[in-house]
């Protein structure tokens, strides 16, 4: 056996010995060597995936994302912390999973975890929630008994709200990463005309440097507008003005996706404000729009309706749910309306579909933690039960109307004074 081929059997028992699925691709992004993770992952053999292009084990909306926020990184010397992509497996199937990568010379290191990791991770955070539950119960019990134990409890209470913002947080930037290809897309699109628009631009100054030029080369003034018509000058002069006009709208719609972005994803500060519901709505879609407007057509039907007291990160977090939630129960294409109203000390937001609806059998559980009537892969069972107990700490309800091949409408109420008015 040769230095080479020995060197070869090193490296493939090297990179086995990963747990994590672990594929290694040239700087254009063929396949270099495979561990035994990855291939029981996509279910195929190292023989057929070697030398194969990296993109034949995604979809399409992950090798977008790839080459829009992978490479680009990778390119300035970053390493990639867990992207929200999609791999493809032999029998057609997509696997989500959170992608981290790192180059080492000529060669890209990407490692691919399921998000049945990030599931269990959340599993963790929700069983150590429910511990520090029971013992700032147990601790209620003894403080009537013992008053020098308040401090305590105050330290246990603590803990459970840290724990609770960590939670919330990390399903809110899971959801973003999720949702990251179709934000790119968003962005992509007015990105790609205001460049096409610079590059037309570009164009008309020299035909208009042209004319300039002339005024001081001709010798009759006939020449120059011979030439300002050769030119076309009435249809630059006009065409100059939308150009500009389209490339500052699309400007504007980036701008408008970054902030919403921005406001989507801060951390929330534990601090009750009051906020408009109908802003929280727009931000909202503008994140989650790539994935709904593919979907259903969003029919607005807004009424005056007050601000509200609450946590506004966290109301967005509900919205974000229900939202994507009943773009993925409408199988083609349908509709989505979004009705706001008040009555007496209340604000309500309705969002319905006309999607597959839900069976009655399975109502009394949907807002159960981990209980989802989605395929594996699709859905973790989170989602409605996170927006339901983030509705019962506003003071608030979560209704749900739902019939089979109807739709379903979920109706959100919060009281306008924010769950300390509830209890005054």
């Amino acid at each position: 056996m040769n230095k080479m081929n020995q060197a070869a059997q090193v490296h493939d028992w090297t990179i086995d010995m990963v747990p994590a699925p672990l594929v290694c691709v040239s700087v254009n992004y063929q396949i270099l060597a495979v561990n035994n993770a990855f291939v029981t992952l996509v279910g195929n053999d190292k023989d057929t995936l070697l030398g194969q292009p990296l993109r034949q084990q995604m979809n399409k909306a992950s090798w977008f994302a790839m080459q829009n926020m992978l490479a680009a990184a990778i390119e300035q010397g970053q390493k990639v912390e867990q992207y929200s992509m999609r791999l493809l497996t032999t029998a057609g199937d997509l696997i989500p999973v959170l992608v981290s990568a790192e180059q080492t010379g000529s060669v890209i290191n990407i490692v691919c975890v399921p998000y049945d990791n990030r599931i269990n991770f959340e599993r963790s955070l929700i069983a150590k929630r429910s511990e520090a539950a029971e013992q700032v119960e147990s601790l209620s019990e003894s403080e009537r008994r013992l008053r020098h134990k308040q401090q305590e409890k105050e330290a246990l209470i603590s803990k459970l709200e840290n724990v609770s913002g960590e939670f919330l947080q990390t399903e809110k930037m899971a959801a973003i990463g999720q949702l990251a290809a179709g934000v790119a897309h968003e962005i992509n699109n007015p990105i790609g005309y205001v460049y096409s628009n610079l590059q037309t631009l570009a164009g008309y100054l020299d035909d208009l440097r042209q004319i300039i030029e002339a005024i001081d080369q001709v010798e009759h003034i006939s020449e120059l507008k011979e030439l300002k018509q050769t030119l076309d000058y009435e249809f630059l002069r006009t065409d100059v003005t939308d150009l500009l006009r389209e490339s500052a709208e699309g400007i504007e719609r980036v701008k408008q996706i970054i902030t919403a972005l921005k406001d989507f994803s801060r951390k929330d500060d534990f601090e009750l404000q009051p906020c408009d519901l109908h802003k929280a709505i727009e931000t909202t879609l503008s994140v989650a729009w790539n994935e709904i407007k593919y979907k259903a057509e969003v029919h607005r039907e807004f009424a005056d309706i007050p601000n509200v007291v609450c946590h506004l990160g966290q109301i967005n977090q509900v919205l974000m749910n229900l939202l994507v939630n009943a773009a993925q129960s409408i199988e083609h294409f349908g509709m989505i309306t979004i009705t706001t109203g008040s009555e007496g000390q209340w604000v309500w937001i309705q969002i319905e579909d006309n999607g597959h609806g839900i069976n009655a059998e399975h109502l009394p559980r949907i807002f159960e933690p981990f209980y989802t009537t989605k395929p594996v892969g699709e859905g973790t069972g989170l989602g409605l039960a996170l927006a339901y107990n983030i509705v019962r700490k506003h003071g608030g309800e979560l209704r749900v109307d739902s019939s089979r091949e109807q739709g379903t409408a979920f109706t959100l109420w919060l009281p306008i004074a924010g769950p300390k008015g509830m209890t005054e």
